[in-house]
């Protein structure tokens, strides 16, 4: 790769150590990606998730990307090939119609006999997510630089810690503030008050961050009643 191309990797990477939300610097990268990138005609990025299940978080490009979605799917394909491996995949048609046909054909058909890699994107010994890269030829696939991948799996995954930290902490924060109505209106203790929310979360099979959204918004919450003449809150039927 040239000099621009470095440049404009450089301007990206700082670009991207901004961003706050996965979604947001996955649809920036997969931009720089179709954009910088010779000969690239389609550039997408999934997240990997429990049991390694991919999922979509951004896809752009010059052609149809029906192919990425239909491989997220029926789970075949290059992404889901380098995540299960571990390493990168690359394949012509002739390659791909050999190794996954169903999507293949579908991939053929709206970029014609170019080229498809796969990166996997490690965060120490886990793989996160997987970056694909289409092109219009196999020589232009061969030209694509494994650093970019690189340096997209060191944002991806500080980009998904801060959205993982900043999720629990306005979780931690909403429980805390549902708490604090219980205590109030049934004259509990800390931990009574979470219990209490803990039972009904169980019994009514409701994640307890929805249930407390809930009572903090004001809305109303099956099994809360009005304290009773000992004070207590009114216990949960048996699971």
């Amino acid at each position: 790769m040239n000099d621009s191309f470095s440049e404009k990797l450089a301007s990206a990477v700082v670009r991207w150590s901004h961003h706050q939300e996965l979604a947001g610097f996955a649809h920036d990268c997969a931009l720089f990606c179709a954009d910088v990138l010779e000969g690239c005609t389609f550039a997408a990025l999934g997240q990997t998730g429990r049991r390694m299940r991919l999922s979509h978080l951004a896809a752009t490009g010059t052609v149809d990307d029906a192919p990425w979605h239909r491989q997220l799917q029926w789970r075949e394909g290059p992404s889901f090939h380098a995540v299960a491996t571990g390493a990168t995949v690359s394949a012509s048609a002739l390659d791909a119609g050999e190794r996954w046909p169903r999507w293949s054909a579908a991939w053929t058909a709206v970029n014609g006999h170019g080229a498809v890699r796969a990166f996997p994107l490690r965060h120490e010994d886990t793989i996160i997510g997987v970056l694909e890269l289409w092109t219009r030829r196999p020589e232009d696939a061969a030209r694509l630089p494994a650093t970019l991948s690189e340096h997209v799996a060191a944002h991806f995954a500080m980009v998904r810690r801060h959205e993982h930290l900043d999720r629990a902490l306005t979780t931690r924060t909403v429980v805390g503030q549902a708490q604090g109505i219980v205590m109030e209106r049934f004259d509990l203790t800390a931990e009574a008050a979470f219990a209490v929310l803990s039972r009904l979360s169980q019994h009514q099979n409701i994640k307890l961050t929805h249930l407390a959204r809930r009572l903090v918004a004001g809305g109303a919450v099956d099994g809360l009643t009005p304290a009773g003449d000992d004070g207590e809150a009114e216990e949960l039927p048996s699971a």
